[in-house]
């Protein structure tokens, strides 16, 4: 696949013409974890409680496939560079790079944290959206190329944070949490 950014001019009056690249191609490592993670959200609602620990090994092998699909079907030729929306996101050797390595180490995370889940009275699907909704901010965070973009991703990976067990302040899993440690 290429990830050369189409664009279509138009213009705006008698003005110059306007470059819009709308290449969502590019967000797709991004989009695929932020479907993941809420499929996970979703799919909790209706399993048994007994079968919600797996649902880090279902976290898990969704981003191996993701990071498989980075690897091998994601592609920006050697020295080239691809920008999507309006110039906001922009994907090169680098971004790859930091993308595949935020994506095996929210692997191995999710693979560590399995093993904790039983300790989880409840939540725990939520504990895993979480750190795959942190997975999404960084790997924005690898591909901005605008201040508020980086911003809205720091954002998104503060906050997940916050509400993470690993908080000492009031949260859902603090009362679980308390008990593995």
């Amino acid at each position: 696949m290429n990830c050369s950014s189409e664009s279509t001019g138009h213009s705006g009056g008698s003005g110059p013409t306007i470059e819009v690249p709308m290449n969502t191609f590019l967000l797709s490592h991004e989009l695929l974890i932020m479907g993941l993670a809420l499929g996970l959200l979703l799919v909790d609602l209706w399993i048994a409680p007994a079968a919600r620990r797996k649902l880090g090994y279902v976290a898990a092998i969704g981003v191996g496939l993701v990071l498989l699909y980075s690897l091998f079907i994601f592609k920006v030729p050697a020295g080239d560079q691809a920008y999507a929306f309006w110039q906001n996101v922009f994907v090169d050797g680098l971004a790859l790079f930091f993308k595949w390595f935020f994506l095996l180490s929210a692997l191995i995370v999710l693979l560590i944290s399995v093993e904790f889940a039983d300790c989880i009275e409840t939540g725990s699907a939520e504990f895993y959206a979480l750190i795959l909704f942190a997975l999404a901010g960084m790997l924005f965070a690898s591909s901005a190329n605008d201040f508020a973009l980086l911003f809205v991703s720091l954002e998104l990976i503060t906050v997940t944070f916050t509400c993470s067990p690993v908080s000492k302040g009031p949260t859902p899993f603090t009362r679980s949490w308390r008990q593995i440690t």
